[in-house]
């Protein structure tokens, strides 16, 4: 039985839509009501998500400065955090800000290519990632890797779902921790 067991439904129940890639291919994505096509989320498992991530958040990654969360899919989940712990976020855009110091980096996932816009950081920040899922764990190599060159120590990652056992390499590569409230069960 699942802690959570409103998000383990959202999970099973999820779609399976096929987004065009290059040439004749497919990715098969999983349109996850918490994820960045998922457009409407009951208040039960909204609930369930703010009070798991919370939770997971003061249990394991209790030092930290702010939260950092990229769009599409991680900024909602990140402001809720920032808000119930009461710190400051850190938004990871897909659109520039046209900030001064605002850098551009190409993020590729395993079904597309954008570009993500950091902002507002500076050498020695202690930061929380918080994402909705990982599952290549393409954008958090390019966050981590990014964050790590400029000098920011990035405490952990919080996510609600592993995707895949990707999470571990991960871990391994930036010696970070990936904490996550519901893992596959090979077939998600």
């Amino acid at each position: 039985m699942s802690k959570f067991p409103e998000l383990r439904k959202s999970i099973d129940s999820a779609r399976v839509i096929e987004l065009p890639q290059s040439g004749s291919k497919t990715y098969k994505f999983k349109t996850f009501a918490f994820g960045e096509r998922g457009t409407k989320i009951t208040a039960e498992l909204l609930k369930e998500i703010v009070e798991g991530l919370c939770g997971s958040v003061k249990q394991n990654f209790p030092n930290f400065d702010y939260v950092v969360s990229p769009e599409p899919g991680g900024h909602t989940w990140g402001s809720l955090v920032a808000l119930k712990l009461g710190k400051p976020i850190n938004l990871l855009r897909t659109n520039p800000s046209y900030e001064d110091g605002e850098l551009e980096v190409p993020r590729k996932t395993g079904y597309y290519q954008h570009n993500l816009y950091f902002n507002h950081f500076k050498k020695g920040d202690r930061v929380l990632i918080v994402d909705d899922v990982v599952s290549t764990g393409g954008t958090l190599k390019t966050i981590l890797s990014k964050l790590k060159s400029q000098g920011i120590m990035v405490m952990g990652v919080q996510v609600i779902f592993a995707k895949s056992e990707d999470y571990q390499k991960i871990e391994k590569e930036f010696s970070v921790k990936v904490k996550f409230l519901e893992k596959s069960r090979n077939q998600d």
